[in-house]
C-alpha cells in the first residue's frame, strides 16, 4: 500500500520559526528556532540577532528529536 503524508509548507515553516523567535524575544530570550519536516530534515530556521552560537545546533537537534520521537517538544522537556 502507498502511504500519503502531509508536510508543512516552506512558507508556513518560515512563519512558524519567525513567530517562535518573536515570542521568545518578547519575553527577553534570544533564541534560534528550527522547523523540520516529518523526516526531521530542516525546513526553516530563524536566529535572533543576539542569540548565542550554541542555539543554532541545539534548536535543530531539538526539532529533529521531536519529529523522530513523534512527540511535541514540550513533552521532551
Amino acid at each position: 500500500a502507498v502511504l500519503n503524508e502531509s508536510n508543512i509548507s516552506t512558507a508556513d515553516a518560515q512563519k512558524l520559526a519567525t513567530a517562535a523567535v518573536a515570542a521568545c524575544q518578547a519575553k527577553g530570550y534570544n533564541v534560534s528556532a528550527s522547523v523540520v519536516d516529518r523526516a526531521g530534515l530542516l525546513k526553516a530556521f530563524v536566529r535572533a540577532d543576539n542569540a548565542g552560537p550554541h542555539t543554532i545546533e541545539a534548536s535543530r537537534a531539538k526539532a529533529f528529536t521531536s519529529a523522530s520521537a513523534k512527540a511535541p517538544t514540550l513533552a521532551l522537556m
